[in-house]
């Protein structure tokens, strides 16, 4: 064994010297590394490597994990699992420290990370990374959806999956500090998040993103809308929903309860809302709103009602038109109006149980049955709004020229977001557009019959 280690070590040495070399990076006086330096990496790996296979065969034996004719680990995939382990840890700690100090966040006399502290997470990434690859690959294996002929995930993609999630995993706790630093929400003593806290609400999103992103592309696989090809959502549409949804969760959460704090309107004991009830009413909201917008987009879609360019409704004033209908078109508002935002804690307060079906076809009647000569949609206000005012709101983008057939307002610069649809013929053809769908579905009851009808 020593004479195998000096042979090792001898040839190692040799062929690191000439790879640095021609790569230029073995000169301690242009500050990259010397001869010296190179040598003791190369001591430091190869006593690693002797050490660490050591100890795992030990460790796998005692676990009785070591044995190939029983489908575990055999002795060789053993010290490749460690050789592989120690080649990434020192090229990830040496790529990682170039990266750090080229971006100025190495140095810990100026409050970012050392050196040591850097080693330390590249050592605890790449341990997470292959004990994560092991559980998961027999998770997956366990439940039969490790298998690529089977139209399951391959072991190649459950690695990638992993490595994915532990690289977001990092990053993002890292961002999440930084960012909740620079805001001074990042002290526990002062009543704001531990970096904890920051941790495992990372965790926690990135857990939901990669369980529900799975869930829903399975879920819609299942009903034949997930083909980008047929007209329907690519996976990478249906990912961007799901992280849409969890930052928007999150987010939404996040603000509600400090909202309903600064009102004292989250406190159980006083019989106002707890965090746990409003932390279900934003995700009540998120579903609604998604799906309702989701629903109204697709049959927009496929009644050629859906496109600006065309003068038709652009899908922001579709996305308008849900919220404006989810505040003040259904009894009672699923949405609360800006002038019942103060009775949020009102504990009589009655909740609106109708099913995503019903809001549909109540929407489809609001819209039909809509003034849009006199009124104007308002999520701002939560309230149908005068035409007339809007035409007269003083903003720097409003023009009163743009106040024509259909009128949505911008909650923000006041405009009207329905502006393309300027033509007579485009402003009719969406109205009957509503009204028979409405009817039709109100016949027959099922949401085909709000579609395009077939030709026969």
């Amino acid at each position: 064994m020593v004479i195998h280690f000096l042979q090792c070590k001898s040839l190692c040495t040799l062929l690191t010297r000439l790879w640095a070399q021609a790569h230029d990076i073995n000169d301690a006086r242009h500050r990259t590394l010397s001869s010296y330096s190179l040598t003791l990496m190369v001591i430091h790996f190869l006593q690693c490597k002797s050490l660490c296979t050591l100890l795992t065969r030990l460790w796998a034996q005692a676990h009785d994990i070591n044995d190939a004719r029983h489908r575990t680990l055999s002795s060789y995939s053993l010290t490749l699992m460690v050789i592989h382990f120690l080649q990434c840890k020192s090229l990830c700690t040496l790529l990682t420290r170039l990266w750090a100090q080229a971006h100025d966040i190495n140095d810990a006399r100026h409050r970012t990370l050392s050196s040591y502290s850097l080693t330390l997470m590249v050592i605890h990434f790449l341990q997470c990374k292959s004990l994560c690859t092991l559980l998961t690959r027999l998770w997956a294996q366990a439940h039969d959806i490790n298998d690529a002929r089977h139209r399951t995930l391959s072991s190649y993609s459950l690695t990638l999956m992993v490595i994915h999630f532990l690289q977001c995993k990092s990053l993002c706790t890292l961002l999440t500090r930084l960012w909740a630093q620079a805001h001074d929400i990042n002290d526990a003593r002062h009543r704001t998040l531990s970096s904890y806290s920051l941790t495992l609400m990372v965790i926690h999103f990135l857990q939901c993103k990669s369980l529900c992103t799975l869930l829903t592309r399975l879920w819609a696989q299942a009903h034949d809308i997930n083909d980008a090809r047929h007209r329907t959502l690519s996976s990478y549409s249906l990912t961007l929903m799901v992280i849409h949804f969890l930052q928007c969760k999150s987010l939404c959460t996040l603000l509600t309860r400090l909202w309903a704090q600064a009102h004292d309107i989250n406190d159980a004991r006083h019989r106002t809302l707890s965090s746990y009830s409003l932390t279900l009413m934003v995700i009540h909201f998120l579903q609604c709103k998604s799906l309702c917008t989701l629903l109204t987009r697709l049959w927009a879609q496929a009644h050629d009602i859906n496109d600006a360019r065309h003068r038709t409704l652009s899908s922001y004033s579709l996305t308008l038109m849900v919220i404006h209908f989810l505040q003040c078109g259904t009894s009672p508002p699923i949405l609360p109006r800006a002038s019942e935002a103060g009775l949020a804690h009102d504990a009589r307060r009655v909740h609106n149980r109708t099913t995503l079906a019903e809001l549909f076809l109540h929407m489809l009647r609001y819209y039909a049955d809509f003034p849009y000569d006199k009124m104007a949609v308002s999520v701002r206000l939560g309230a149908r709004v005068p035409v007339a005012e809007c035409r007269a709101a003083r903003a720097h983008k409003n023009d009163p020229h743009q106040w024509k057939l259909l009128c949505v307002e911008e909650p923000f610069d006041l405009t009207n977001t329905a502006r393309s649809v300027y033509d007579p013929d485009t402003f009719d053809k969406i109205v009957a557009t509503f009204r028979d769908s409405h009817a039709r579905l109100a016949a027959g009851l099922r949401l085909a019959d709000a579609w395009p009808q077939p030709r026969r």
